[in-house]
């Protein structure tokens, strides 16, 4: 019998992050590297599992989550603030993903 043999303790890709929560019977947002982004229309926005602040600036607000940034922009404000999640409102004019390479230092 020739078995191929699994990775043991390398980490799993993304694709696969939402199996492995199934599979454990956790949120996907106890796992590394994976954030939960909820609106609720263009007046409020919920992102939970950030790593922090990265651009703080009239109409323009971009915070880590993971391996990315969002970046909101419009007349927008921090409502509230936790260690791992954000609650932004005002009016959103947009949202971008932004890749680590890509951010704003």
């Amino acid at each position: 019998m020739n078995r191929s043999k699994k990775n043991v303790g390398q980490p799993v890709p993304y694709k696969n992050e939402s199996k492995l929560a199934k599979m454990l019977d956790i949120p996907m947002s106890l796992l590394p590297d994976v954030f939960h982004l909820e609106f609720s229309g263009n007046r409020e926005a919920t992102l939970t599992g950030c790593t922090g602040i990265q651009e703080y600036e009239e109409g323009v607000i971009t915070i880590g989550a993971g391996k990315i940034s969002v970046r909101f922009c419009g007349n927008i404000q921090i409502r509230s603030m936790t260690e791992d999640a954000i609650v932004l409102e005002g009016v959103f004019h947009s949202v971008t993903f932004l890749p680590a390479s890509e951010q704003k230092s």
